[in-house]
């Protein structure tokens, strides 16, 4: 068979938001892991634990083979003791990021230690959602303390109705330290321009020794769009970004919530791809 990896971002792509995997899903990873098919994420959340955990919680009968967190700043490799970090904003950066953000109506999260350490500029509903949703130790911190350490990323979440002013902010405000990505509606993210999906990609690629053409990506936001350009072959959900459909190879028929990654993995069964 072709395909020897396989790697899909979590939210809006396997599952919805705090949701079970679809049950067609589950069969088909289950079954082109069992053909050797290595099967990956990649999240914009940080690399621990939790999302390790996420195949037991989701009844998978198989451990992931390979993650890649921070939206490509971390990378980890079953078989390796210990997870990469590639590529921080600097602690200049971080204060610059912040003061380019005071006044706004924003929250500022940073990850220090996956889910274990996350600081906030506010404890708000988004917050303590995730803290259900991920058992996250968050806490509220000065903004002195932001920039503190180097951070894999700036995750900023902000009232859908500020959405229009605060990509205009970002546009009329560029830097080179910086890029931003949108990863759902009311939230970008601040990262390093090195780090992308699509170089943890390359990474997982060279250290593994799987071509990157055989290799399946599935994504739905802006941030997938380097991984599907990277992969064999890009395949955006049908719930994704404009921009981020426009890059794939191909866009599935369903919806996230509709089993949309297993009814497409279904489809290419009987097409013979997985022969």
């Amino acid at each position: 068979m072709k395909w020897k990896a396989l790697f899909a971002d979590i939210d809006g792509t396997l599952a919805e938001k705090g949701e079970i995997l679809g049950p067609e899903t589950k069969k088909q990873l289950t079954k082109l892991h069992e053909k050797g098919v290595k099967i990956g994420l990649a999240t914009g959340r940080p690399m621990d634990r939790r999302i390790l955990e996420k195949a037991g919680k989701w009844d998978l009968p198989f451990a992931f083979d390979a993650v890649i967190g921070l939206n490509g700043g971390d990378l980890w490799i079953r078989g390796e003791e210990e997870t990469q970090h590639m590529n921080m904003l600097s602690t200049d950066s971080v204060k610059k990021i912040m003061k380019l953000l005071e006044g706004e109506d924003v929250n500022a999260i940073i990850y220090r230690d996956g889910y274990d350490d996350v600081i906030c500029t506010r404890m708000d509903q988004f917050i303590e959602g995730s803290m259900l949703r991920n058992s996250s130790l968050a806490r509220k911190v000065v903004p002195e303390e932001m920039w503190a350490e180097p951070a894999g990323k700036v995750e900023v979440q902000y009232p859908a109705d500020q959405q229009e002013r605060i990509l205009k902010l970002l546009k009329d405000n560029p830097d080179p330290a910086w890029i931003t990505v949108g990863t759902f509606p009311g939230a970008v993210e601040f990262m390093d321009p090195a780090v992308s999906k699509g170089s943890a990609l390359r990474l997982y690629a060279e250290q593994t020794g799987i071509p990157l053409s055989d290799i399946l990506a599935f994504g739905d936001m802006d941030n997938d769009i380097t991984m599907l350009q990277e992969a064999g072959l890009g395949i955006c959900l049908a719930n994704g970004s404009a921009p981020t459909k426009a890059a794939a190879d191909t866009v599935t028929d369903f919806v996230c919530a509709e089993d949309g990654v297993g009814r497409h993995l279904q489809k290419m069964e009987q097409d013979g791809e997985f022969d």
